[in-house]
């Protein structure tokens, strides 16, 4: 049966336009656009994720070394084996987001989004009692980023596209109910505009 019969039409659009908006950019046009692919030995990251992670892997190592503990005496510590340590220092693999945030830890630093403006969130704020410290650190990370998200007139399911997740797994993100890779943080972080980065933990 034919559109018509149905009583439908059919109509074609450009790519950058909405019925809505008529042929302006649509609202995630610029957003949605591909980013580099990095060129290094992180092929599932864009070229800035891959350069902020770098730095940060960079500073972690660096902190290690001057400890004076051995990778096998670290990853001791960590909960880790030697090898493990070892592809993460040298940009082999990437951790779990929860031992990144333990890693930092044992090092005195915590992980912090950074937009212009200077770091978001409070290390205070979205504090739950009895929670364990790698839940409540992903809580203090999520909080600025689902702001951010709001403050630029996008919806979960808008963002997860630009992820490339659903909305139910983007929403277990932002209720810290479920951890993103340490990639996705990157991308999410990356896409409202902002970076990762790590501050010292305040004794």
């Amino acid at each position: 049966m034919s559109p018509h019969g149905l009583g439908c039409s059919l109509a074609l659009w450009p790519v950058n336009a909405s019925p809505e908006r008529g042929h302006g950019e649509s609202p995630l046009h610029k957003l949605f656009q591909a980013e580099p692919v990095g060129r290094g030995k992180y092929s599932r990251l864009s070229a800035k994720s891959e350069r902020v992670w770098n730095s940060i892997r960079e500073r972690l190592c660096s902190a290690r070394s001057a400890s004076r503990l051995s990778q096998e005496a670290f990853a001791s510590r960590l909960g880790v084996s030697a090898r493990s340590l070892r592809d993460w220092e040298k940009g082999y693999d990437l951790p779990a987001l929860g031992r990144l945030i333990a890693w930092a830890r044992l090092l005195g630093f915590r992980l912090i989004v950074v937009a212009s403006e200077g770091v978001l969130g409070d290390p205070g704020e979205n504090v739950v009692e009895g929670e364990s410290y790698e839940k409540s650190e992903l809580r203090r990370l999520v909080a600025p980023l689902r702001i951010r998200r709001r403050q630029r007139s996008l919806s979960q399911t808008d963002m997860g596209l630009l992820l490339g997740v659903d909305r139910v797994t983007l929403a277990s993100w932002e209720r810290a109910s479920h951890s993103p890779t340490v990639e996705n943080l990157l991308a999410y972080v990356g896409r409202v505009r902002c970076r990762l980065d790590l501050e010292p933990i305040e004794p």
